[in-house]
């Protein structure tokens, strides 16, 4: 799961979320809620890169959350990156990652 808060005094807009999906997984799902509402987001998987389609607008002092259900298919180590991008700084660029190793 991924959090988002916009901590600014003004929407931030064209916010997007790429997920790098280590190989011994496959994605089973992907939602996004702004605060209860599910947002309706278009995931897409190519190479084990997982994009989301832009949020159009997430307003000062709201929370995006986005949950990415993945499943086993091998064992070894991984890392899941996650960057989040806004379209309105060039310069708003977030990356997190978790290590994970799986044993079947």
């Amino acid at each position: 799961e991924v959090s988002i808060k916009n901590r600014g005094l003004q929407p931030a807009r064209g916010i997007q979320l790429q997920a790098k999906i280590p190989r011994m997984f496959r994605v089973v799902s992907v939602e996004a809620h702004q605060g209860n509402q599910k947002l309706n987001l278009r995931p897409e998987v190519n190479q084990n890169t997982l994009s989301v389609s832009p949020v159009q607008e997430l307003p000062a002092d709201a929370f995006l959350r986005y949950t990415i259900q993945v499943k086993a298919i091998g064992n070894g180590d991984g890392e899941f990156e996650v960057t989040i991008t806004s379209a309105d700084s060039e310069q708003l660029e977030t990356r997190v990652s978790e290590i994970t190793t799986v044993n079947r």
